[in-house]
């Protein structure tokens, strides 16, 4: 659906679309198809082989490894810069914009449901129980981010802090995972915080 409206819009595919704002804004690790080594790849799981540097998601491999919900592989750093772009309302420190203020808070600002919800558009705000973030981060509106359960990889940002603290992980290898992630995301966050005077 994502990249289907990308494509309309732009006249590109998701993937080239994208590939222009990770150029621009020097996120040189991220793509959908990594040719890097395939050892300094996490393992994402098992489909009929191991599955390194593709998405352990049914729905991305139906849609030719590449979705909106998945089969972006990233680093923490280039996760880091993406965030801080997001954490300066589209600008990139010292040089230029990226988006419109006004795009980046349609990005991060909770969506209005007519039922309890805490997502913004493409992100989670802080939920109102078994956060992730723990319990140091700003409430929301002022922090976002996102956990991924299976693998329990997990991003988080401060907007009123500056800060953001990435996790990656491959937890879902080389068997599912069988326990919560939340606790102990929360746990590191927590400890990280505290490092940091928070």
């Amino acid at each position: 659906m994502l990249g289907k409206t990308i494509e309309k819009a732009t006249k590109q595919t998701l993937q080239d679309a994208l590939f222009q704002i990770l150029t621009i804004i020097g996120m040189h690790d991220t793509s959908f198809y990594p040719k890097t080594d395939k050892l300094k790849i996490a393992p994402g799981g098992y489909t009929d082989k191991v599955a390194w540097g593709t998405p352990f998601n049914k729905l991305a491999h139906i849609l030719g490894d590449s979705a909106g919900n998945g089969g972006l592989f990233s680093t923490v750093s280039d996760i880091i810069t993406y965030t801080q772009l997001l954490l300066n309302k589209g600008k990139m420190p010292i040089y230029f914009r990226v988006f419109q203020e006004d795009t980046v808070n349609k990005f991060l600002n909770v969506t209005k449901y007519r039922y309890a919800n805490t997502r913004a558009l493409g992100w989670e705000t802080v939920p109102a129980k078994d956060c992730p973030c723990g319990s140091k981060f700003s409430p929301s509106p002022d922090s976002f981010g996102m956990s991924d359960p299976p693998s329990g990889s997990f991003v988080w940002s401060d907007k009123k802090k500056n800060i953001t603290i990435v996790l990656l992980a491959n937890g879902a290898f080389p068997g599912g995972r069988t326990n919560d992630p939340a606790p102990f995301q929360a746990a590191i966050s927590d400890a990280i915080m505290t490092a940091l005077g928070h």
